[in-house]
């Protein structure tokens, strides 16, 4: 048998692999574990808050604030102290809102509606809101309700609401404003106010104006009684969405000092300036109804007689003056027929504190168009005078028509709103868009007449002549407060110009008050036509004026020359030379420091006394 001789051997490499493998198996172990026990001790997440909201918006109010009302639709509860409510207007967050700042008391839960009443200090452009609970830290919901993109469908909102003038007057033309906003940007297609409260109509629709601001005239002219009434306004875009706002009117009463442009009380179809006025009626109507008659300027030759009356409450008879003029508008060539001496005004009654005339213009020689001048002064010693200018148009059958000329005021630019209803201070209605329509579209001649408007005293508060260019297709210069002329192309012809009552700073003062005027183009020619045109317009005036009392250097003069004086302005509308009050004792340098105001009648018209204080303002 053979024999084996064994030997122990030695070898490392058995060994590194067996050590290998035991100590990634120990890394991956503790690793896992590391990580398991990170994980097991990490907070469950908090459970997402879920809640169907649908927003709405109102204003129902009549004051500078907007509801904000919110409906729980569905889904989870809002906890009262974990819910934070933040609204954003025009951008800005005032201050964190709870659920019980919305009217409700502990939490919010399905069917409840949220209602906050949000203050606004200026116009309204943008409104977002949103909703966090601050358990979850999550936001629950948030939307653009105003100025941004929303799926939601949200009504109109009505915000700013004013009248013109504010407030407003017994007796006068009031203006109702509505500035109407959609979250949507949806078209508002119908706005509207409902009069129910004032015993008028319920569906009085508004027209659109700039921007978003709606307007309409209220139906009749105002009444004190309105005072503190509230009526209601509608709204409603092109999805069928509305709302409702509420707005309370201020009317104040009648100024007893006159005014009244159209007229009130006996005589609500005339035109009232200051303590006169006139109408003209047509005979058989003034007969049978006298001053309840209705006011026209169109007769038909032979069948119907014109009745010009005169009511005053200052001119107590005609012996200074009395002619009536009927003139051709082409010529200003007075009918002989039909003017004075033939015609005069009579004496008709006394009434109400008027003195009334009237004459009566026979038609059966007439045709066409005629402007109509009267004039009459009483015998006082120091006499007064009533003096307007009008216009008829006497057709020569009942199918004739009365096309040319038009003088027309509109209250627009675009000359789309026929208006009568001016102001001196509403920059609103200061500006009197005026066009002329002719037969023929000749050139007008420049520097032909003068555009004025007169009292019925026949005083003057705007005479100038359109201002010259060279371009008359547009609106490019002003002659103080009347524009150029420009002509529209048409196969007839179109005129416009602008006058600017804001810069009416000559010529006579106004009536306080909303009185009557004639407006006059005096005479208006073109290359193929002259016309005297003249219109009644109503002007609206402040009832108070304030007169400037000021410290300045006398104009020229040298060194040895007063140099300074305290000056009182007297504000006529004419800023004539002021009255000098006091003047310095220093002749070298101008030191208004010793200048003083005097209390009492300053200019020694007899407004004002001693017993005011060392501070005057002139009424």
């Amino acid at each position: 048998m053979r024999k084996f001789n064994k030997r122990l051997g030695r070898s490392r490499s058995g060994v590194s692999d067996i050590i290998g493998n035991l100590l990634i198996l120990a890394i991956t172990v503790t690793l896992f574990s590391s990580i398991m026990f990170y994980v097991a001790n990490m907070p469950e997440p908090a459970q997402a808050t879920f809640t169907d909201l649908e927003p709405s918006l109102s204003n129902i109010l009549d004051d500078d604030s907007i509801y904000i009302n919110v409906t729980h639709k569905g889904g989870q509860t809002l906890n009262n102290w974990t819910t934070g409510i933040y609204i954003f207007v025009n951008g800005a967050l005032d201050h964190e809102l709870h659920v019980y700042d919305g009217g409700l008391t502990g939490n919010w839960k399905t069917g409840d509606v949220w209602s906050y009443k949000q203050q606004l200090t200026g116009d309204l452009t943008s409104l977002y809101m949103m909703i966090i609970d601050k358990d979850t830290n999550s936001i629950v919901w948030q939307t653009d309700l105003l100025g941004g993109v929303s799926g939601i469908q949200l009504p109109p909102i009505i915000g700013e609401r004013y009248t013109d003038p504010s407030p407003g007057m017994a007796n006068r033309t009031l203006t109702v404003f509505v500035r109407v906003l959609d979250p949507n940007n949806d078209d508002i297609i119908d706005v509207h106010l409902d009069l129910s409260t004032l015993n008028l109509t319920s569906n009085l629709t508004m027209g659109k104006g700039s921007g978003t601001l709606w307007s309409v005239d209220m139906p009749i002219k105002a009444l004190f009684n309105w005072d503190n009434r509230k009526i209601i306004i509608n709204a409603t875009d092109d999805t069928g969405k509305s709302s409702s706002a509420l707005m309370t009117l201020d009317v104040f009463p009648e100024y007893e000092g006159g005014g009244g442009g159209g007229g009130d009380g006996e005589f609500p179809n005339f035109e009232l300036n200051y303590l006169q006025g006139f109408a003209i009626f047509e005979r058989e109507d003034w007969e049978a109804n006298k001053f309840d008659a209705n006011n026209t300027n169109v007769f038909v030759r032979d069948t119907e007689d014109a009745v010009m009356v005169m009511i005053s409450k200052i001119v107590v008879n005609t012996v200074g003056k009395n002619q009536v003029l009927v003139m051709n508008p082409n010529t200003k060539q007075a009918i002989p027929e039909v003017s004075s001496p033939a015609v005069i005004m009579n004496y008709y009654m006394f009434t109400a504190g008027y003195y009334v005339y009237n004459c009566t213009i026979d038609t059966s020689t007439l045709a066409g168009n005629y402007s109509i001048f009267a004039t009459i002064t009483d015998s006082k010693s120091s006499p007064d005078t009533f003096t307007f200018n009008s216009w008829i148009y006497v057709l020569s059958g009942e199918t004739s028509t009365s096309d040319f000329p038009t003088f027309m005021t509109y209250k627009d630019s675009a000359f789309s709103i026929p208006w009568t209803d001016f102001s001196v201070s509403d920059q609103l209605r200061n500006k009197i868009y005026v066009e002329v329509q002719t037969e023929k579209n000749g050139i007008y001649l420049t520097g032909s007449g003068n555009v004025e408007i007169r009292d019925f005293v026949w005083a003057t508060q705007v005479k100038r002549s359109p201002a010259t260019t060279s371009d008359t297709t547009t609106l490019n210069k002003w002659n103080g407060p009347v524009s150029n002329i420009w002509q529209i192309s048409s196969s007839h012809g179109i005129y416009r110009f602008v006058i600017n009552l804001a810069n009416c700073t000559t010529g006579a003062e106004w009536v306080p008050m909303d009185n009557a005027y004639i407006l006059r183009f005096d005479v208006f020619k073109t290359s193929g036509e002259t016309f005297l045109l003249t219109k009644v317009i109503h002007i609206d005036a402040p009832i108070t004026k304030y007169d400037i009392v000021a410290g300045l250097p006398n104009a020229g003069g040298g060194t040895w020359a007063t140099q300074s004086s305290l000056f009182y302005y007297e504000n006529d509308n004419s800023w004539l030379p002021p009255y000098i009050m006091e003047t310095t004792s220093d002749r070298k340098a101008m030191n208004p420091d010793i200048l003083v105001l005097k209390g009492g009648d300053v200019n020694g018209d007899g407004k004002g006394g001693t017993s005011l204080p060392l501070l005057v303002m002139a009424w």
